[in-house]
């Protein structure tokens, strides 16, 4: 019988943010397509790599401390930021900034968190 990964986590100046819900992480070589009139599809450009990283996650109560990662302050901040992301086994550091974020609030749903960090990927354990 297979063993599969469990999941993952995020983690934020070394600690783990626990109300993580879920990491999506896409890996973008980011390059160009090259035809030309003779060959058509020549082959390849080399591109700008770049990494894009969703996080869902839950919203304590105010009185159990609220937001684990204050993420609308730190968009506003147009700032970088240096998380590693935990997925199977590997351990990837990316580091850029927070392009977008959403709460929302449903009746029968806790309150819920999201943000997109977009970056370089510095490094892979």
């Amino acid at each position: 019988m297979t063993v599969y990964a469990g999941p993952g986590s995020v983690e934020y100046r070394g600690r783990v943010l626990r109300q993580a819900e879920s990491i999506s992480i896409k890996f973008e070589s980011g390059n160009q397509d090259v035809p030309t009139l003779a060959d058509g599809y020549a082959g390849h450009s080399p591109g700008v790599k770049k990494v894009s990283v969703t996080v869902t996650a839950a919203v304590p109560s105010e009185a159990s401390g609220g937001l684990e990662f204050d993420f609308p302050s730190a968009i506003q901040s147009q700032g970088t930021f240096e998380f590693t992301y935990v997925v199977a086994g590997a351990r990837y550091r990316v580091k850029g900034d927070l392009r977008s974020g959403d709460l929302s609030s449903k009746i029968g749903d806790a309150t819920g968190a999201s943000w997109e960090h977009h970056g370089k990927l510095e490094g892979i354990t």
